[in-house]
């Protein structure tokens, strides 16, 4: 399976797009379903009128974001791949949305075994979803790791550059991954 940071969205059906290039008698409406299932779309499909046989009409300009990726997901997910390349697939995302998309992604990988090729420039994010991970820099890989491994001993320069690129909680405020878990702006709270 693809899914890539700008999804393809073509004026058909929302079926017609997670089956996309099949005609449609060829369509396996309930593979479609579960892949729509498994990309958090059902509750969505099911509130609409004609569900998936709902129009998106140009070239989906009225769906959200996170629609769009979720339908680039679930027509990676169709064809029930052991692979998916995901190419950037957060970045034009704001930022509740990637978090959503990228937790649907590692449910996938743990529950059903998914290996990703996982591309992006956020190291945070490559670590969250990677159990191996490789530095490119100017097409070349540079270093190979564990995720642990990288990020405790970064060895090539562009790494280091990389994970000094990633935003650190203030001391006390974070967890061991550098997330935010106590907000400066609620210390008067009790």
């Amino acid at each position: 399976g693809y899914v890539s940071q700008n999804v393809f969205i073509a004026d058909g059906t929302l079926l017609e797009n997670v089956a996309l290039g099949l005609p449609a008698a060829e369509i396996d409406r309930v593979r479609a379903d579960r892949a729509f299932a498994s990309a958090r779309m059902k509750e969505f499909i099911d509130t609409l009128p004609l569900g998936m046989d709902t129009p998106i009409g140009e070239c989906g300009c009225r769906l959200s974001g996170g629609q769009r990726q979720r339908i680039g997901i679930a027509r990676a997910m169709v064809m029930e791949p052991e692979l998916v390349v995901a190419d950037e697939p957060i970045s034009a995302l704001d930022v509740s949305i990637r978090a959503q998309v990228l937790n649907l992604m590692k449910k996938f990988q743990e529950e059903k075994g998914l290996t990703y090729l996982f591309i992006a420039h956020d190291l945070s994010v490559v670590r969250f979803i990677s159990d191996r991970i490789g530095v490119i820099y100017k097409g070349r890989i540079v270093e190979v790791a564990e995720a642990e491994e990288l990020f405790n001993y970064p060895r090539h320069p562009e790494t280091q550059y990389q994970m000094s690129a990633i935003p650190h909680p203030p001391p006390g405020r974070g967890n061991k991954y550098g997330v935010l878990t106590k907000c400066p702006a609620h210390d008067d709270e009790k």
